[in-house]
C-alpha cells in the first residue's frame, strides 16, 4: 500500500491533518497501531472527516477500526517515539530519547519520563522543562542503556503525569539496535564460532536464517560449518519475501577503496528472484 491520509472539513475544503507513509506492519501478529490527532479550530460547528487512501503499487491493505471522537483534555501528554542518541555503530552505553507531543489544552511542567530497557526498567526522571499546550518536546533520559551485545532489544518508554486524562498514549515501544564497529583491516568472517555481529532482519516475509545447511539443493557451508541463507535450514524461502542480512559497521576512514568479496550458493527462479548488496549513504 501506499499512503493513507487523515482529513477533516468544515465544508469549505479538506485539511490535511495527519499522514501514514508506506508500510507499518509486516506480519498478521503485528498490533494495530494507535494514533491521535487534534483537529483544528474550523470556521463551523459542523464537520466531516476523511480517511484517504493512496495506493503506489499492486500489493497492500488498509485498516481502519474503534474510532473516537471526544473533546480534548486539559492534560494529555503523547509519547511517539523513542531513539537512541548515537548512531547503530559501536557497543557501550548510549544515551536514549523520546518524543513527547502536550495534545491538552494547558502547559504542563514537573512529571516524569521513564523507560525499560531490555526488561530493565530506570527509576522516571523528572523533567523540569515546561511544554506548552500544542507543543513538542525531545527528552533525553540521564539514565544511560548499556548495549553489551550486538542486536535489537526492545525499548518501552512512557510518561508518568497523575493529570494526564489519556492514559492510552503515553506509552511507545520500539525497538533498538546496535552493532559492533570494525576498525581493522583485512576483515575476515567464516562464522565458525556464530554470527558475530552480523544480523538477520526478516522484514516483510522474509525467511533468513544462521546455521548448517541442510537442503536437498545444499547441505555443506563453504568453510566450517555455518552460513547464513533463506528458507530455513533445510526449506525453500518465501513468496514474495523481503528480508536483509546486516554486517557489522566497517571503518573505512584508512582504505581507499573497499573490496568486498564473498562466496555465493545460489538456486532461484529465473528472473524472478534478486539479492541486493547495499550500503547506507551515512551512519553518522
Amino acid at each position: 500500500m501506499g499512503n493513507l491520509y487523515i482529513e477533516v472539513s468544515d465544508g469549505s475544503s479538506w485539511i490535511t491533518m495527519d499522514s501514514i507513509v508506506g508500510q507499518q506492519q509486516t506480519a498478521q501478529t503485528d498490533p494495530w497501531m494507535a494514533m491521535d490527532i487534534v483537529l483544528p479550530a474550523l470556521t463551523s460547528t459542523t464537520a466531516q472527516v476523511r480517511f484517504r487512501a493512496v495506493k503506489n503499487n499492486f500489493n497492500g491493505d488498509v485498516s481502519l477500526d474503534d474510532i473516537r471522537i471526544e473533546d480534548t483534555f486539559a492534560g494529555d501528554l503523547t509519547v511517539t517515539s523513542v531513539e537512541t542518541v548515537k548512531p547503530a555503530c559501536g557497543l557501550g552505553n548510549d544515551s536514549i530519547r523520546v518524543t513527547v507531543i502536550n495534545q491538552g489544552t494547558a502547559a504542563q511542567t514537573g512529571f516524569s519520563m521513564g523507560y525499560t530497557f531490555d526488561g530493565i526498567a530506570i527509576t522516571p526522571e523528572v523533567v523540569s522543562a515546561t511544554i506548552n499546550a500544542g507543543d513538542t518536546m525531545v527528552y533525553t533520559y540521564t539514565t544511560l542503556a548499556n548495549f553489551a551485545v550486538p542486536g535489537a532489544l526492545p525499548i518501552e518508554a512512557y510518561s508518568v503525569f497523575a493529570g494526564d486524562s489519556n492514559v492510552t498514549n503515553d506509552t511507545v515501544s520500539d525497538m533498538v539496535a546496535k552493532t559492533l564497529l570494525v576498525t581493522s583491516f583485512p576483515y575476515y568472517e567464516s562464522f565458525a564460532g556464530g554470527e558475530n555481529g552480523w544480523l538477520v532482519d526478516n522484514g516483510s516475509n522474509g525467511s533468513w536464517t544462521f546455521g548448517t545447511p541442510n537442503k536437498p539443493s545444499l547441505n555443506y557451508a563453504a568453510s566450517d560449518t555455518n552460513a547464513f541463507m533463506v528458507g530455513g535450514l533445510s526449506g525453500n524461502y518465501n513468496s514474495n519475501e523481503d528480508g536483509s542480512v546486516y554486517s557489522p559497521c566497517f571503518d573505512f576512514s584508512t582504505i581507499q577503496k573497499p573490496l568486498v568479496q564473498m562466496n555465493v550458493w545460489w538456486e532461484t527462479e529465473y528472473a524472478l528472484s534478486l539479492i541486493h548488496i547495499s550500503e547506507p549513504t551515512r551512519l553518522g
